[in-house]
């Protein structure tokens, strides 16, 4: 139930959030920002990979099939399309992302991104009536489709001035109701895969309470430090946590560890042995977390 209600919201969320803090500032900076960190962390994921087949087959055995440029050839594919491994763990939505604020640096889509928002959401609404080949879905660029109208809310918001943060208890209480029911029908919608539970539509409404009250709830938590700190850290976490992740839970598994809460305490680890990579980057390597100095 918790993943259900989870991902009602989570991607929708990250996508309404980058439209609210967007903010024109150039094609080239726009590249840095996103193109720099994503080639960065696929040349670690690579190297991760090539040393996993040489431990876990041998030197002779990985080499002698061509390891190396299966790996290489799969992980070149996964920078435009679906393949068997990815650059790193959660590049489809940072490519969608890049590719959506590099159309809002364009004038042209961004005077008409309502009109594209509404064109956009269409589609997805009747797409699974329209039998889209399978190789045309593989494609990232087709995330636009379903992103698109999220990034575009989240501008809007910021466009219009809407405080989200504000709202009657009762209005609130109502939207929560609705967000449960609605979530009962929707079952665990993924937008990755362009599972939308019933239609586009509901999931999009659904997206939006659901980020509404997500929003509200963590205004009403204590400004923590750390928070901020893995905040700031968001592309790093992604870019990393496929290797130490792994790697904390076989150690678990190893230590005869194993229950239904693993999977929590070792994403909890994993993000407290990232924590320090962040503050260093913050000061000493700031283009892995998308920023510059």
């Amino acid at each position: 139930m918790v993943w259900n209600l989870t991902y009602q919201f989570h991607m929708p969320a990250f996508f309404i959030i980058s439209g609210i803090l967007f903010h024109p500032k150039g094609v080239g900076k726009e590249l840095k920002a996103l193109g720099i960190p994503v080639l960065l962390y696929s040349l670690i994921q690579f190297l991760w990979k090539v040393f996993f087949g040489l431990y876990e087959s041998g030197a002779s055995e990985f080499l002698g099939e061509g390891g190396i440029s299966r790996i290489s050839n799969n992980m070149i594919k996964s920078f435009i399309m679906s393949s068997d491994i990815s650059c790193f763990q959660g590049y489809w939505f940072v490519f969608t992302l890049l590719l959506i604020r590099l159309l809002m640096e364009w004038r042209f889509f961004r005077d008409r991104k309502y009109v594209f928002a509404i064109v956009f959401f269409l589609f997805c609404c009747i797409e699974p009536y329209l039998n889209i080949p399978v190789s045309i879905k593989h494609l990232k660029p087709y995330y636009l489709f379903s992103c698109l109208p999220f990034f575009v809310a989240g501008m809007g918001i910021k466009e219009k001035g809407i405080d989200i943060m504000t709202g009657k208890i009762e209005i609130k209480m109502v939207a929560l109701l609705v967000f449960f029911i609605l979530t009962q029908f929707q079952g665990r919608p993924d937008l990755s895969s362009y599972s939308y539970g019933i239609n586009y539509s509901i999931f999009f409404l659904n997206a939006i309470i659901g980020s509404f009250l997500i929003f509200n709830f963590c205004n009403l938590l204590p400004n923590r430090y750390w928070i901020q700190v893995l905040s700031t850290g968001t592309l790093l976490v992604l870019g990393l946590h496929s290797i130490i992740y792994p790697a904390v839970n076989t150690a678990f598994v190893h230590l005869g560890i194993a229950n239904s809460y693993l999977p929590l305490l070792t994403g909890i680890i994993t993000l407290a042995l990232l924590y320090p990579i962040i503050k260093i980057s913050e000061y000493y390597f700031p283009i892995l977390l998308g920023k510059s100095r």
